[in-house]
């Protein structure tokens, strides 16, 4: 299933009015952002950011290089990476919280089975004589 924030090469070359091979070396130089993804029988094929299909495209409408556009789209993805890490950063303190509520209650639980439990006494298991150890 493909992401929602990608697009197949064939996509991208569409929106940038460019031919797929030139999609192709652009994400190889860099001038666009992308990962392979696996396809079927161990093959592999380009996703691009489609943040960085829009990044090129107004950069090209501005007149900017092809570093400057490469450049904006490093740093919007790098801003969605510190995004990402806030989030999860987030969601790992509200389950330590969450781990940390749970461990208290089960030690309550503890403690309340001990107490209902009946006073268990400690038996010495019956010893046999060194005899009969082989019948």
């Amino acid at each position: 299933m493909p992401e929602l924030d990608t697009l197949t090469v064939k996509e991208a070359a569409d929106s940038l009015s460019v031919s797929e091979r030139t999609v192709r070396r652009l994400l190889s130089k860099g001038d666009l952002c992308g990962h392979k993804v696996d396809r079927d029988r161990g093959l592999k094929e380009w996703r691009v950011n489609a943040d960085s299909v829009s990044a090129r495209l107004h950069a090209v409408s501005r007149g900017q290089s092809p570093r400057e556009t490469r450049t904006e789209a490093f740093r919007e993805e790098l801003r969605r990476a510190h995004e990402r890490e806030a989030e999860l950063r987030r969601v790992l303190e509200l389950q330590a919280q969450a781990i940390g509520g749970l461990a208290g209650r089960i030690a309550d639980l503890e403690a309340t089975i001990q107490k209902l439990l009946p006073p268990h006494e400690e038996q010495e298991p019956e010893r046999k004589p060194w005899w009969r150890w082989w019948r």
